[in-house]
């Protein structure tokens, strides 16, 4: 602008802090969906394993009550939301979090 070069520098000065939020809520974007595609992966693995269906492998799961440390989050990145449209949806989350944590240890 009038002879005055604005560089790459000046713009990162000026957006910095918004810049590094953004790239952390980017690295825990990826971070969640990779962790909900290893459980999507472990649970199809072990439902192929048994011979039933991933739903089946949880309804048997959540009708042996397994507890869970956490809760799962429906809501990171997409992934277990249909799942957990069934009766047992309350439950169910935490079967899939204790049984993909399972998996983790034994496989």
């Amino acid at each position: 602008m009038a002879g005055e070069a604005i560089t790459d520098d000046r713009v990162e000065k000026v957006i910095g802090a918004p810049l590094k939020k953004l790239e952390g809520r980017t690295y825990t974007l990826k971070r969640r969906r990779l962790e909900a595609l290893m459980t999507e992966r472990l649970l199809a693995r072990e439902a192929a394993k048994q011979g039933v269906s991933v739903e089946a492998l949880l309804d048997a799961e959540v009708a042996l009550g397994r507890p869970a440390a956490r809760t799962y989050a429906p809501d990171r990145g997409g992934a277990g939301a249909d799942v957990l449209t069934s009766r047992d949806a309350v439950r169910r989350p935490r079967v899939i979090e204790s049984s993909a944590r399972g998996l983790r240890t034994a496989g």
